[in-house]
């Protein structure tokens, strides 16, 4: 099924499905997997002929169970993106699937990511930089914000400034009570 030429939706929803159901197995079970199932993902996450929702979705089954794999393919992806005029979709998509599945990864890993598409070449995947600012650790928000707001295109620099009253709000939800110094 997840190989499904067909009809793309029959491949991305069974990707989804093993995704959801691998997100609620332990770290144990998911270590007993076939690594044929973790090649063939990596597979179909790389190729960027798949469909782009193919693709973020085995993305998105990688990162879920903590593969490196994933992280290689990223460097790959934001360091030399493809010609085809979808993968500009794929390095967009993939910043939420990343900041949804930082908790499996090292923080290093994560700021060499997003460093990365700090220098995309395209304004619209450094736009959804932006708009995922608020769900990135503290430290990472702040930094990669100063270097949004300081970007060559407007656009990009409109949507980090339009992001910061939620920034703003996130930092003052992780304020320590009474602003008592820990």
């Amino acid at each position: 099924m997840l190989r499904y030429e067909s009809d793309e939706r029959v491949a991305f929803e069974a990707m989804r499905c093993l995704r959801l159901a691998l997100d609620q197995f332990s770290q144990v079970v998911i270590e007993k997997l076939d690594p044929k199932l973790i090649q063939l993902t990596y597979s179909i996450a790389s190729d960027p002929y798949q469909p782009v929702w193919v693709q973020t979705e085995a993305l998105a089954l990688l990162m879920s169970i903590g593969q490196g794999s994933a992280i290689k393919l990223l460097k790959h992806r934001y360091k030399k993106p493809s010609a085809l005029g979808d993968d500009l979709f794929f390095r967009a998509r993939s910043l939420t699937v990343m900041t949804s599945y930082q908790k499996n990864y090292q923080p290093e890993q994560l700021s060499t990511l997003l460093n990365l598409t700090l220098k995309d070449p395209s304004i619209y995947v450094r736009q959804k930089l932006a708009e995922q600012l608020t769900h990135m650790p503290t430290e990472l928000c702040l930094a990669i914000f100063i270097q949004l707001i300081k970007d060559k295109a407007p656009q990009v620099r409109a949507i980090a400034w339009k992001t910061l009253a939620s920034i703003l709000k996130t930092l003052s939800n992780n304020e320590v009570p009474n602003n008592e110094v820990p």
